[in-house]
């Protein structure tokens, strides 16, 4: 409730200051997590997951040096850099959720924007989900309820997706319906509120 409070106040008064509105010209990627997407970071805080921006994940580091070993005959390969998400929500060193941000503000998605949203998060999100389930020696029980959360945030847009494995086999990705951040705050209630309660439903995934 009372990071609703915060959030909501924050975002009046970037309407009574025209900061979405003189955000969009020339907006980087940056502008947009720092004006607004780290404002929803914070709703974690008080379970103990720590949003992490700009970190390299640990999850796709094992996964792209898993080949790496001693063989007594061939050179031992240099450990590859892994990628670093827009978003990682981390608690206990393991990651339960990412995130991708871009800037266009096109309504027709860009390439960038097609291949983040339905090709890097996903397999990113299936990075976290192994290495969680690997940690737990697969136990079945833990990956039937296990969840993974990916915000894609694109310009003022944002939409949810949710990786699980319901039968402990095959994984599957739910997307939302996607929202906007509105340039005026006559549009508050239709696009400000559903975008706070997917946070809070990632929260509570």
């Amino acid at each position: 409730m009372y990071w609703l409070q915060c959030t909501l106040i924050q975002m009046l008064c970037y309407y009574k200051f025209d900061v979405i509105a003189d955000i969009l010209p020339n907006s980087s990627e940056m502008d947009f997590v720092s004006t607004f997407w780290s404002v929803l970071d914070r709703c974690f805080h008080n379970i103990k997951v720590i949003p992490g921006r700009d970190r390299a994940c640990k999850a796709i580091s094992t996964r792209i040096n898993a080949h790496r070993s001693i063989t007594g005959t061939d050179k031992i390969d240099n450990k590859k850099t892994a990628s670093r998400p827009d978003l990682l929500l981390i608690k206990d060193d393991f990651d339960y959720g990412c995130s991708e941000v871009g800037k266009s503000e096109d309504v027709v998605a860009n390439k960038k924007e097609l291949v983040e949203t339905y090709l890097h998060s996903p397999k990113t999100m299936k990075d976290l989900f192994s290495r969680i389930t690997q940690e737990v020696d697969h136990d079945l029980q833990i990956t039937r309820k296990l969840k993974i959360v990916c915000f894609n945030n694109t310009g003022r847009r944002m939409k949810l997706s949710v990786m699980d494995c319901p039968k402990g086999y095959v994984c599957r990705v739910q997307e939302t319906e996607e929202y906007k951040i509105p340039t005026s705050v006559k549009s508050l209630a239709a696009q400000i509120i559903p975008i706070l309660t997917l946070t809070l439903q990632a929260k509570r995934t």
